[in-house]
């Protein structure tokens, strides 16, 4: 995923993003895979109870923010 990001930035350096796609729009990655770390697992289980760590949206949005 993070080797994802990485690329994606070629194209977002390419063209300058003057406001957030996403809007006011709260950005998570939803799964059912119990993967916590790149967004938030709803699957039900006692152990996915807390939120995840999103860092998926944490790095889409630094990339946003330097292209503002």
């Amino acid at each position: 995923m993070r080797e994802a990001i990485i690329t994606m930035t070629d194209s977002v350096h390419a063209t300058p993003i003057r406001e957030h796609p996403t809007g006011q729009a709260f950005l998570e990655e939803g799964n059912t895979w119990h993967d916590t770390t790149w967004g938030n697992c709803t699957c039900g289980r006692q152990s996915c109870t807390a939120p995840g760590a999103n860092i998926l949206r944490r790095m889409l949005m630094r990339l946003w923010d330097n292209q503002l």
